[in-house]
């Protein structure tokens, strides 16, 4: 996924139904997760959403080998496809 540093980025989990008590993390696929900051928050559907893009996110997403997100509900287990960033922008090696 192209993204430019500084940016607010937006991430959504995939298509699910409505589930009371789901959990969502965003991880890679060893369940290393992406860590909550003052700038990163998991909204109550799993979006993930970076309110301002900075190379150490984009560093941290490419040492994690991409991320994706993970719905736990009940008895099932859903999971989108790796996410991965190339950033562009005045900052970015």
């Amino acid at each position: 996924m192209q993204v430019t540093l500084g940016d607010p980025l937006k991430i959504d989990c995939p298509p699910h139904g409505g589930s009371y008590g789901a959990s969502y993390t965003w991880a890679n696929k060893d369940n290393i997760q992406l860590n909550r900051a003052k700038h990163i928050a998991i909204t109550p559907v799993g979006t993930l959403h970076i309110m301002f893009l900075t190379q150490e996110d984009v560093n941290k997403i490419s040492e994690l080998k991409g991320i994706a997100c993970t719905i736990v509900a009940a008895n099932s287990i859903f999971e989108s496809g790796l996410v991965t960033l190339n950033a562009k922008g005045e900052n970015c090696y």
